[in-house]
């Protein structure tokens, strides 16, 4: 099955996804009028999440 999903490219499709999302989300979070020193808890949740090796 693996090699399946290999072949199609889903991982690379996935990520790209990902990153996509991810860069959206932290436009969204540049926009807010909050302090930046409230949104760091959530930047350093975000980064260590897309970090993680599954």
């Amino acid at each position: 099955m693996t090699a399946v999903l290999e072949t199609l490219g889903v991982r690379e499709q996935a990520e790209a996804a990902v990153r996509m999302h991810d860069a959206a989300a932290r436009e969204l979070l540049d926009a807010l009028p909050v302090p930046e020193e409230r949104k760091r808890p959530l930047r350093d949740l975000a980064d260590a999440l897309l970090e993680r090796v599954s």
